[in-house]
């Protein structure tokens, strides 16, 4: 599995921000990018021992909407623990392309995520990662990953 990065984008103000998480979960049924794969996106949150915890994106539209919340929540705390504004918060997306012969299975993509949070969080010591979140419902797009984080 070969990994292109993209530019880094930053953030305008909280409401681009907040638009932003949302897109990421996927809060609304109407977005254009929500489709029947959009249940194969999963997303990953640093837990309390620096290990990713990675889960399956619920199907359910309440509950990606407590996820978004946690995500803003999560966010607006290291904001004000590392003495931050907006613009010290960016978004990079990794596409994922598949090696020559490799078989990216949707059923292993939650196990895919960790290994790529773990290689990108390893090479990245002075940035905080708020989450990752897989997206596989985009097919224009492709199957890639986001990058939240703050510059710390």
């Amino acid at each position: 599995m070969k990994l292109t990065k993209s530019d880094p984008l930053g953030f305008n103000d909280e409401n681009h921000l907040n638009n932003f998480i949302n897109y990421l979960v996927r809060t609304d049924y109407a977005q254009k990018w929500t489709c029947d794969d959009t249940v194969y996106n999963c997303i990953a949150l640093s837990g309390s021992n620096s290990e990713n915890i990675v889960e399956d994106l619920s199907p359910k539209l309440t509950e990606r909407k407590v996820s978004a919340t946690s995500i803003k929540s999560i966010t607006s705390k290291l904001l004000t623990d590392y003495k931050k504004n907006i613009s010290s918060l960016e978004n990079t997306l990794y596409k994922i392309e598949a090696e020559p012969g490799e078989i990216l299975n949707k059923l292993e993509f939650k196990q895919k995520l960790l290994k790529i949070s773990q290689h990108i969080n390893a090479l990245n010591k002075k940035e905080q990662t708020i989450c990752y979140s897989l997206h596989s419902d985009q097919a224009a797009e492709g199957l890639h990953v986001h990058r939240l984080y703050i510059k710390i």
